[in-house]
């Protein structure tokens, strides 16, 4: 439980001590943000005295003078001179980072590979032309292995929110309503961050020279040309592949899921072994990632434990065993539903996809002194951000099905 008299608490502790002890409460989870009140911190920290608001003439009198008094209050502890929006402050993080970290129904963490990094706009190399063994006769020299240099380049973007708390806030005590914005603001973060992945692993926001996720030798290309250039698109417009990948293929049946495996093993190639001619990619899909519209249909395929057939004349009943069951991950969400209700995707996302990290969820405060403190009467602000993005590596792991 928490401390009865946290004002108590500070003064035996001091400012440090009394900061330590209630953050390390907070990481072991023997406190929780709601069980704090602003104007019990408050007290704690600064002093009762600031707590009652001025009337308006006493504003235009004395408000300047309290100012000045807060502050030589607040230069005294051993923290500085902002040790409520301290304390405050690591209420707020741990409320934002929870919610933040909740996950419940979100499905973007399985579709990248999280690569941190201190570098944006990064250049990531490859190879290609890498042949593999050749016969060497007795005697000769073996072949030296060629290779030519294979890259994409990476975007991140810069996203988050301000959240202020204010005077009134701290004298009508609205501890409550703090912490839902705090978990709001943390929800909307991550939500944020699962449409970004959501939408970027079918390249829905591709605008020719302007976004997308795909970006080879640096040039911004679309991931899934309906033309099935990249090997990786089935359905109407493909005049790559021709029939009979040039239809769409509704999610219905486990011949639907068969019709794409065979696609890739026929089609598409790598040019890392044999650059002349290309081979067969070894190819273990583990995803198939629908709208939530047709999860259902999706669940029911790689679930079910027999599958019945009939012949065309239905004279003759075959009954085996369902080679899909549970060979893949059913992942479904309201994101693919906005760009298309009827398109479906399979393959390894995680190896063609990275969420490229560089800075996660942070929280951070601003003491008094701005002027949003003179302007607003508020006594603190906290910044809720996040720098990163979604990339495609490669357009071989992943194939979309015009399902309609």
């Amino acid at each position: 439980m928490i401390p009865t008299d946290l004002r108590c608490l500070r003064e035996s502790l001091g400012p440090r001590g009394f900061y330590e002890t209630l953050t390390s409460l907070l990481e072991e989870g023997e406190l929780k943000p709601d069980d704090f009140s602003l104007r019990q911190l408050w007290e704690a920290c600064v002093g009762p005295t600031h707590l009652t608001l001025p009337s308006y003439a006493a504003r235009q009198r004395t408000y300047i003078t309290d100012l000045g008094q807060l502050a030589h209050l607040h230069s005294e502890a051993d923290l500085g001179t902002n040790l409520f929006q301290t304390v405050t402050g690591a209420l707020i993080a741990r409320k934002v980072i929870d919610a933040y970290n909740q996950t419940d129904g979100l499905i973007g963490d399985q579709l990248v590979s999280v690569e941190r990094s201190s570098v944006k706009n990064e250049r990531i190399a490859g190879f290609t032309a890498l042949q593999g063994p050749k016969p060497v006769a007795e005697g000769q020299p073996y072949e030296e292995a060629s290779f030519g240099d294979k890259f994409v380049t990476t975007v991140e973007a810069k996203k988050g929110r301000i959240l202020s708390i204010t005077e009134e806030a701290i004298h009508f005590d609205q501890t409550g309503e703090l912490l839902r914005r705090a978990a709001r603001i943390g929800e909307a973060t991550r939500l944020e961050r699962e449409k970004t992945i959501v939408r970027g692993v079918v390249d829905a926001d591709y605008v020719a020279g302007t976004s997308g996720v795909y970006r080879p030798g640096g040039v911004l290309e679309p991931l899934y040309p309906s033309n099935g250039s990249n090997r990786n698109y089935i359905g109407v417009g493909n005049t790559t592949s021709g029939a009979p990948f040039n239809t769409a293929v509704a999610l219905e049946d486990w011949t639907s899921i068969d019709f794409v495996l065979r696609y890739h093993a026929t089609q598409v190639r790598d040019d890392r072994h044999s650059p002349e001619a290309g081979e067969p990619i070894v190819w273990m899909p583990r995803i198939l990632l629908v709208p939530k519209s047709k999860e259902l249909t999706a669940l029911r395929i790689v679930s079910a434990t027999t599958i019945l057939t009939l012949s065309g004349d239905g004279n003759q009943r075959t009954e085996f065993r369902n080679p899909f069951g549970g060979v893949y991950t059913v992942l479904a969400s309201p994101f693919l539903d906005a760009v298309n209700s009827d398109d479906w995707y399979l393959g390894d996302f995680r190896r063609q996809f990275i969420w490229k990290e560089i800075w996660p969820v942070q929280v951070f405060r601003q003491g008094r002194g701005s002027d949003a403190d003179f302007e607003r009467d508020v006594v603190a602000r906290y910044k809720v951000r996040y720098y990163g993005g979604i990339n495609a590596l490669d357009e071989r792991w992943v194939v979309k099905v015009d399902g309609a």
